[in-house]
C-alpha cells in the first residue's frame, strides 16, 4: 500500500518546519534569499486572500510544501469572459477545467 499523506493548509503552528523546507529548497536551487524574504512570503501564505499555502504531512510531521493562486471568477470579468471560452462548467461551483488537445503542435495557440 502507497504512503498516505494528509494535506492542509498552512497554519502560524507549521511556520518553524515550512521555514526550513522553504530554506532546504532554495539551497538545492542555488537561490539566496534575505530572512526578510521568508517573512514576507510567510505572512503572504497565511494572510493573502489570493495565495494559500498548503503543507503534506506523512505520519503527523510536514515532509512537503506546495502555495496555490485562487481567485473569484465572479469578481473578475476578463478572466471569466477567458474561462467561458476555453473551460467546461461544472453543476454547483463554478469550477472550469482545461485540457489541451494533445494532437495539436506545441507551437499552435
Amino acid at each position: 500500500m502507497g504512503v498516505m499523506l494528509e494535506i492542509n493548509l498552512l497554519t502560524e503552528s507549521d511556520r518553524d518546519r515550512w521555514e526550513w523546507l522553504a530554506r532546504d529548497k532554495d539551497t538545492y536551487f542555488e537561490l539566496e534569499r534575505s530572512d526578510d524574504d521568508y517573512e514576507r512570503t510567510w505572512r503572504r501564505l497565511l494572510d493573502d486572500e489570493q495565495v494559500r499555502g498548503i503543507g503534506a504531512r506523512q505520519d503527523g510531521r510536514m515532509v512537503g510544501i506546495a502555495h496555490y493562486l485562487y481567485w473569484n471568477t465572479l469578481e473578475d470579468a476578463p478572466a471569466r469572459g477567458l474561462y467561458d471560452k476555453v473551460g467546461r462548467l461544472h453543476q454547483g461551483l463554478i469550477l472550469y477545467t482545461y485540457r489541451r488537445d494533445a494532437n495539436l503542435a506545441s507551437t499552435q495557440r
